[in-house]
């Protein structure tokens, strides 16, 4: 939800203050693990770039930013059928 609310992916740090994970952020493990994620994702979303692929993240993200959807706290909208 906090890349929604930002309307992009979040920064290294943001993502390790993020409250909305099963990973905790207020302790050392925690944290780590979170520095551990993110390195994974950096390597993929630059394996993404150099391959120019996307993934439905990256979909969703772009809707958001057109303004073809507006979400607001507590408020999801279903895209696909589940």
């Amino acid at each position: 939800m906090d890349a929604a609310i930002a309307k992009r992916a979040l920064t290294r740090n943001e993502y390790v203050i993020s409250k909305r994970s099963n990973i905790k952020n207020n302790t050392d493990a925690g944290k780590r693990k979170r520095h551990d994620i993110y390195d994974v994702y950096e390597k993929y979303r630059k394996w993404k770039l150099e391959e120019n692929k996307h993934d439905v993240n990256d979909v969703v993200l772009e809707l958001i930013k057109s303004k073809v959807l507006k979400l607001s706290d507590g408020n999801w909208i279903q895209l696909f059928n589940a």
